[in-house]
C-alpha cells in the first residue's frame, strides 16, 4: 500500500482539473456568502462540491437527489428553525436551554427520513436542516443556496461525459 492512491498518476489530469472547478465554483460562492455569518451552511456546500466534482457517477450527484435533498432539507430545517423559537420551547434544564439541540437532532432525523421516502438521498443536504438552526438565514441566502446547487446539478450534467469519479 502507497502513499499515494494508485489511480492518480493515470488520472493526474482528471485530479487537477475537477479539483479546480470546485475550487473556482466555491470561490464564487464564497465571495457572495458571508463565511463569518454562515459557516455551517458553506461547510455543507463544501461537503456536496466533494461528491459532485470527485464523484460525478454516483448517485448522490445526480440531479434528483442533490436537488431534492436540498429541498427537503430547506423545508425540514426552516420548519425546526421556527419551531426551536417557539416559547413552548424554551425549557431551561440546569440554567441550559436544550431547544437548538432538541430541534436539531429532529431536524437531521426528519431529513434523512423524508429524503429516503422521496428517493432523493443526498447526505450533505441533511446537515443544512441542522444548519439552518445553529445558523442566523434570511430567505435570501435560501433562495441563493438553492440557486447555487440548481447550477451546480446542470454544471456536473454538461461535464459528466468528462469526468472520472475519483475515489
Amino acid at each position: 500500500m502507497g502513499l499515494l492512491d494508485p489511480k492518480f498518476k493515470q488520472n493526474f489530469w482528471s485530479y487537477l482539473w475537477q479539483c479546480a472547478l470546485a475550487s473556482f465554483f466555491m470561490f464564487i460562492v464564497l465571495y457572495f456568502v458571508d463565511v463569518i455569518t454562515y459557516p455551517a451552511l458553506l461547510a455543507v456546500l463544501g461537503s456536496t462540491f466533494f461528491i459532485i466534482f470527485t464523484l460525478p457517477h454516483s448517485y448522490a450527484s445526480k440531479p434528483r437527489p442533490l436537488i431534492g435533498g436540498y429541498i427537503i432539507s430547506t423545508i425540514v430545517g426552516v420548519v425546526f428553525c421556527f419551531i426551536s423559537k417557539l416559547p413552548q420551547m424554551q425549557i431551561d434544564f440546569l440554567t441550559k436551554s436544550f431547544e437548538v439541540e432538541i430541534c436539531g437532532a429532529l431536524a437531521i432525523g426528519f431529513a434523512i427520513f423524508f429524503m429516503l421516502i422521496f428517493d432523493s438521498e443526498h447526505p450533505p443536504a441533511a446537515g443544512l436542516a441542522l444548519a439552518l438552526i445553529i445558523n442566523p438565514w434570511d430567505y435570501l441566502t435560501i433562495i441563493f443556496l438553492l440557486c447555487i446547487i440548481i447550477l451546480l446539478a446542470m454544471i456536473k450534467t454538461w461535464l459528466k461525459p468528462v469526468m472520472k469519479d475519483l475515489l
